[in-house]
């Protein structure tokens, strides 16, 4: 991946924001999304509070998520929210934690 976040003549700052929110522990900050993404095998996870088949699988991925990164793995997962408002977010995003990065 070029500097500037781009693969050739893909750049991720055409799909999202420039700053995407990453878990660091407790807190979520914002972090440039070339500094997120680059370098990285990344998987984009739409997901919802309202949906249950989802609700189901997100701990099955954080679970998968938490073992790859463990293991040194170059891979992130980009969790897309489908819900509506900022509470319903918070409730998807919630215990357990989806994948680190959210647009």
């Amino acid at each position: 991946m070029a500097p500037n976040g781009s693969s050739g003549t893909f750049s991720w700052r055409s799909l999202f924001a420039d700053q995407l929110v990453e878990n660091k522990g407790s807190k979520q900050v914002e972090v440039p999304v070339e500094e997120a993404l680059q370098g990285k095998h990344v998987a984009l996870y739409f997901s919802a509070h309202w949906c249950p088949p989802c609700r189901a699988f997100t701990p099955q991925l954080a679970k998968t998520y938490s073992k790859l990164k463990k293991d040194g793995k170059e891979f992130e997962v980009v969790f897309v929210s489908m819900d509506k408002n900022q509470a319903q977010f918070d409730v998807s995003a919630g215990k357990p934690q989806p994948p680190s990065t959210a647009t």
